[in-house]
């Protein structure tokens, strides 16, 4: 009967939006910015894991073999929400309507730990998230990772063999491998929604989709503090800002050495500027999705001693919300995947051409001696950006810290009298929780592959920087 109680009580709290204050436009401006709305961003109808898993059963149990067996495309294990479901399966939507979950209910937790439904208009959603934006951000985040691979295309076929310019491709490479991490993860993330989830291995990519920010945000108090994190939304801005402006300004010094043309002079500023501008706002975007989980392993560990002994209804929503979190750990770990071979492959660079080049500083001219300068602290400011503002978006080199808090905070809340319960739930969070080693595998592979790159540097000829 306690335990009916908790339920009852826990379905008390699900409340209505009612007038609370709108999302900040700001909010939707970096969306826009970085092309990620799309329409009907409010999934109205949300299942928990189990209830969509149930409605698939039902579903294919409607489609027999001739023999009137079973049909063989039966589901095998619960996966994380496709943010399509009730588009493309109305079933969810519909069957067992006036069941009540209290699983379902968790699903629309907020700042505060209350169950409060709301729509696109609740948010502020509507003019950013309008017909025609899904199809416009798919293109233009198309056009975007085109873009990056032509301007590498082109700084391959500008230095390729030209020994005196590897310094300048070796600075680019690791510069456009950055700039070119968001639109491949936004593309894949696009393909991942028109496959219909079915490519397993594009689940991680749902972290940048639009319901998923959405839900995020929820777990934000926007009516007292806004947008998370500010201080650190100026620095995504202003630093890629500045790196911008400097590199103009490097290009501007190259031009009058290399007799570069001016138009290309100017394509490249732009690129740069745009490609700068998106990168800094994905940097806060993993920031702000860290800071939302943050807030909602806190409700979450309320969730656990409050209905202490339902280990059914504990155990679901443990893996409700471990299904959206290693979403996002898995982004995080395929961005530190590129992000740290690209580092130490410029940082072994930097290094190798200052010892080289150190002995012959007296000999240089004066011209050769500046944009020996100007590319050096390119170089490093590059690197240094890179990897702080990763490093404090993400909380560290991955997620772990975030993990072991909540872990940690579990093992506080032990009692002997629901000693099994506990046992359960931690078993969940530990299986839930495990990590694959392979992405740290492939990051030491090309980290050695980068390494090895820059260390042949100082057997070029290295006499002239342009």
């Amino acid at each position: 009967m306690d335990g009916e109680n908790d339920l009852s009580r826990a379905g008390e709290r699900f409340l209505l939006y009612s007038g609370r204050k709108k999302w900040s436009v700001l909010f939707w401006i970096i969306l826009k910015i970085l092309w990620l709305p799309h329409p009907n961003p409010v999934e109205a109808k949300r299942k928990c894991l189990k209830c969509r898993l149930r409605a698939e059963f039902s579903t294919h149990q409607q489609v027999t073999l001739p023999t009137g067996g079973r049909a063989i495309n039966s589901p095998r294990h619960p996966e994380p929400s496709t943010y399509r479901e009730d588009e493309t399966q109305p079933l969810l939507g519909s069957q067992e309507e006036n069941v009540k979950c209290s699983v379902c209910d968790t699903l629309w937790w907020t700042y505060h730990g209350e169950s409060v439904k709301y729509n696109d208009i609740d948010i502020g959603a509507k003019p950013w998230c309008h017909y025609g934006s899904g199809v416009m951000s798919s293109v233009m985040l198309s056009i975007l990772l085109a873009v990056n691979i032509c301007f590498m295309g082109m700084v391959l076929y500008k230095t390729w063999a030209v020994s005196r310019r590897i310094i300048y491709l070796l600075n680019q490479t690791s510069l456009i491998g950055l700039l070119s991490s968001y639109p491949g993860i936004a593309f894949c993330s696009k393909l991942d929604y028109y496959l219909q989830g079915k490519c397993h291995y594009l689940l991680w990519s749902r972290t940048l989709h639009i319901r998923y920010l959405v839900t995020r945000g929820q777990y934000v108090d926007w009516k007292h503090t806004g947008l998370p994190g500010k201080p650190f939304l100026a620095l995504c801005i202003l630093w890629p800002g500045l790196t911008f402006l400097y590199l103009c300004y490097v290009l501007i010094e190259l031009e009058k050495c290399l007799s570069s043309s001016t138009v290309n002079t100017l394509i490249h500023c732009v690129y740069c500027y745009v490609m700068m501008a998106t990168w800094g706002l994905f940097m806060y975007l993993i920031y702000f999705i860290r800071v939302s989980f943050h807030r909602q392993f806190r409700h979450l560990l309320l969730y656990l001693n409050e209905f202490q002994g339902e280990i059914d209804l504990c155990r679901d929503t443990i893996q409700n919300v471990y299904a959206e979190f290693n979403c996002f750990r898995k982004c995080c770990n395929i961005y530190v995947m590129i992000l740290f071979p690209l580092l130490i492959l410029g940082i072994t660079t930097m290094v190798t051409w200052n010892y080289v080049t150190g002995d012959d500083a007296q000999g240089m001219n004066h011209q050769r001696n500046i944009n020996e300068i100007l590319m050096n602290c390119l170089g490093w400011n590059t690197i240094v950006m890179g990897l702080s503002l990763s490093l404090i978006a993400i909380g560290g080199f991955n997620l772990k810290g975030l993990d072991d808090e909540f872990y940690f905070n579990v093992l506080q809340l032990q009692s002997e009298c629901y000693a099994e319960f506990w046992k359960e739930i931690i078993y969940q969070i530990t299986i839930a929780s495990k990590a694959s080693n392979h992405g740290v595998l492939i990051t030491l592979s090309f980290a050695v592959i980068g390494s090895y790159m820059a260390l042949h540097v100082q057997e070029q000829d290295l006499t002239h920087i342009c």
